[in-house]
């Protein structure tokens, strides 16, 4: 099976959804010339993480959602 981009941005986004159940994860194409994926997740509390490499966005948002559970005992 062949990874496209379609199938990689709906990886993330299905990536993301188990790493919080409420939590929006998508991608957007930035640039007119040289247009490059923004990896984006939205967490239901209103916090954003957003950039161009996906791995790092999703540990970031990673390391927030486990902090945050740690804290309060619920998902942000």
């Amino acid at each position: 099976m062949a990874v496209t981009a379609e199938y990689e941005h709906d990886l993330f986004a299905r990536s993301v959804s188990l790493l919080a159940p409420d939590a929006r994860g998508f991608v957007w194409i930035a640039g007119w010339m040289d247009p490059r994926p923004v990896y984006t997740i939205v967490f239901k509390n209103g916090a954003v993480f957003e950039g161009q490499t996906k791995h790092k966005v999703f540990e970031e948002a990673r390391v927030y959602a486990d902090g945050l559970y740690r804290l309060s005992g619920a998902h942000p």
